[in-house]
């Protein structure tokens, strides 16, 4: 069953990437409509009542962005990954906010490079390389090539003997280090 979905979607994606090209992937939010590399949009808002649990928390989340973030705030995506969020909250904090991604991963970062050039009428978030953590310094994160698991703890990648994780030397910095060094006045 796993490898019919995964089949899927393959498929699915690769029509995406030929449909789409370089244009990115449309996704309508707050009147605008953003761009992303196919197959790493948000989830669509038709999902919000959804059985499927992951499906409707996705959906949970962009609703709760549009909501609660304004024009003008500060916000923060730490653990950024592909980006999905950071491209919403630079969509809702607009030109007078700041939004920034930490994402360690340098495969996952690429990615999310992608998908912010993919909306230059977005003012871009600030991409920040180090991993958030309780301390200052630097630790091991585990990668399996920027895919959604990437993780400072080992066993957070998950377990197998085919394919092991890559071990990427990071800075790490905390949140509050991050704040007193930029000078924001409003995180949201």
């Amino acid at each position: 069953m796993l490898k019919m979905f995964d089949l899927r979607q393959r498929f699915v994606i690769g029509v995406k990437r030929a449909l789409y090209s370089r244009r990115g992937e449309p996704y309508r939010f707050a009147g605008q409509t953003l761009r992303y590399v196919p197959g790493t949009r948000p989830v669509r808002m038709q999902y919000l009542y959804s059985q499927n649990w992951v499906n409707r928390y996705d959906a949970l989340q962009v609703a709760w962005l549009d909501s609660h973030l304004r024009q003008g705030d500060t916000a923060m995506d730490v653990g950024a990954h592909h980006g999905i969020y950071s491209i919403l909250m630079a969509a809702k904090c607009g030109k007078e906010g700041y939004v920034v991604a930490f994402e360690p991963d340098p495969h996952a970062r690429e990615v999310l490079a992608r998908n912010v050039a993919l909306n230059p009428g977005l003012k871009p978030p600030t991409i920040e390389s180090s991993a958030c953590s309780d301390q200052i310094g630097s630790a091991i994160l585990f990668s399996r090539g920027g895919n959604s698991l990437s993780s400072l703890v080992k066993s957070g990648v998950g377990a197998s003997a085919v394919h092991m994780p890559e071990e990427i030397s990071v800075a790490t910095l905390t949140l509050d280090s991050y704040v007193s060094n930029a000078d924001l006045r409003r995180v949201a």
